[in-house]
């Protein structure tokens, strides 16, 4: 009968290397059973390098920018690339100098030689990922980030480039920009008129947007149409639409993501604007400045077209 096969501390140190690019924590040689005098034993045979107080690099290992940055992101808990590292990992904009740059906890190590570390109180679940098995800020969070350190001209080329792309959901970028840019930090003096200058509506976020539209017809009494309703034609093109007047057959769409550049969203909202006209149903369109700004004249709309029905 032959025994399960067993995993030495060596090959279980290897195993967590070629997940990161050659490297290693003191925390996870530990976990494998290694003290610090098994550690220091191997370093001096060569068999493994200290790259920082608690990282290791395997001997061996090809030297990379990735592997500067995971010794960073490892080298303090909680850790995360960010800034013009996470540009250069999640290929958002090509930058003459490669800066190792991490951003950790607020009550995190603030210093490491030779990395770049901000330090934040504000990083949500959603401004984490994981690129090539390195931890990064998102996309949305890396651009926002980004207008602390670089150019007015990057920021543009950045912005417009992710964008035409769909690299970047605006939404989400105008979401994350009003919860970072609260504290008065991350470039928001530079980035707001950025972000002015291509969408209408920044200051309301779409899930704001559908609570005063909401609010707004319950309080006319034009009833409570269905939220994110999923209508039965169109498929994945379809989704879900913003609100459904069941009975009446009239769909309600409010619009806060007025990016001058998505051209290729407005051609997918005029085809799912078709289905549901082949399907007998009628389409509202109302705007941010239109629910903000001119709530009368929405009342009034949809007052008519419900009246019609």
């Amino acid at each position: 009968m032959s025994s399960a096969h067993v995993q030495t501390p060596d090959a279980a140190l290897a195993a967590f290397a070629v997940a990161q690019h050659g490297v290693f924590s003191r925390a996870q040689a530990r976990s494998v059973g290694l003290s610090g005098q098994n550690l220091a034993h191997r370093e001096d045979r060569g068999r493994i390098r200290r790259v920082s107080r608690s990282v290791f690099v395997i001997a061996g290992a090809p030297a990379s920018f990735e592997q500067q940055v995971m010794a960073a992101c490892l080298a303090i808990d909680g850790a995360v690339a960010s800034h013009e590292s996470a540009a250069h990992i999640q290929r958002t904009l090509p930058l003459p100098e490669r800066r190792v740059a991490i951003t950790v906890p607020i009550h995190g190590t603030a210093r490491l030689p030779g990395v770049h570390v901000h330090r934040t109180s504000m990083m949500p679940d959603r401004h984490r990922c994981v690129v090539n098995g390195i931890p990064v800020t998102s996309i949305e969070r890396t651009v926002i980030d980004l207008a602390r350190v670089v150019s007015q001209p990057r920021m543009i080329q950045m912005m417009d480039d992710l964008v035409a792309r769909r690299r970047v959901l605006v939404g989400s970028l105008i979401d994350d920009f009003e919860l970072l840019s609260a504290s008065g930090r991350h470039g928001a003096s530079m980035l707001r008129p950025l972000l002015q200058a291509r969408a209408e509506g920044l200051v309301v976020g779409a899930s704001e947007l559908e609570q005063r539209f909401s609010a707004l017809v319950t309080n006319a009494g034009l009833g409570t149409p269905d939220s994110q309703w999923h209508p039965p034609w169109g498929g994945s093109l379809i989704g879900r639409v913003d609100f459904g007047y069941v009975e009446e057959r009239i769909i309600v769409e409010v619009d806060g993501r007025q990016w001058h550049t998505r051209a290729g969203d407005f051609d997918i909202d005029h085809r799912r604007d078709q289905l549901a006209v082949m399907a007998g149903w009628r389409v509202l369109r109302f705007t941010w400045h239109q629910v903000i700004e001119r709530p009368a004249e929405v009342v009034a709309t949809l007052d008519a077209v419900l009246g019609a029905s």
